[in-house]
């Protein structure tokens, strides 16, 4: 389903648009903003267009509870691997303060 910017706007104040679809909306009546540019100028940095989300409970393939932290870090080794593409990721996942 492709987003319908005229509705989103006769509602909104501003519209959300990501992926293909925002490449395709012509752009000479409104005010676009690249998310991902303004968060590189401002940080320096690449934005990230994801977000990690887990189940409240987390179960490893052998079944037994395991910790965010831990689920979080296996979930980025794990996507490292994927990209499979000699770049290194600049995020982290925080570590777990133990005392």
């Amino acid at each position: 389903m492709q987003p319908d910017l005229r509705s989103m706007l006769e509602h909104n104040d501003a519209a959300l648009i990501i992926g293909d679809p925002a490449m395709k909306i012509p752009r000479d009546k409104l005010r676009v903003f690249d998310l991902g540019a303004l968060w590189h100028d401002f940080t320096g940095f690449g934005f990230v267009f994801a977000m990690w989300m887990t189940r409240t409970i987390l179960l490893n393939k052998r079944g037994r509870l395991i910790s965010k932290p831990r689920a979080i870090k296996a979930s980025h080794t794990w996507m490292r691997l994927q990209l499979n593409t000699g770049t290194r990721c600049r995020y982290r996942p925080p570590r777990s303060k133990t005392t």
